[in-house]
């Protein structure tokens, strides 16, 4: 077999753990290694309790399509779903801010 291969993008992916008063999420995230631009998302979404994670709220998924993140919440209520795109903002700000 002889072909040929094209690296067209690398990435480096890391874990996260986000946490304020509504919600707190376990995941991860993909970097882009050469832009550093964020390229995917992952997390589960928790209830935020004193003690940290409480009950299970649902899963957050976004990939970069077209130069913008666009992003699924499932297995959440409206209210949840408000949460969790509030925390998404932040973790998306931590991200541009500080991981580049």
């Amino acid at each position: 077999m002889e072909g040929t291969i094209k690296i067209l993008s690398s990435t480096v992916n890391k874990q996260y753990y986000y946490a304020n008063d509504q919600v707190s999420i376990d995941g991860n995230y993909q970097l882009n290694t050469e832009s550093g631009n964020l390229m995917s998302i992952n997390g589960s979404v928790y209830r935020s309790t004193e003690l940290g994670k409480g009950e299970y709220m649902g899963n957050i998924s976004g990939s970069m399509r077209e130069g913008k993140m666009h992003y699924s919440f499932s297995d959440m209520t409206a209210a949840d779903t408000a949460y969790a795109l509030a925390a998404v903002a932040d973790i998306e700000d931590y991200i541009h801010d500080k991981d580049k």
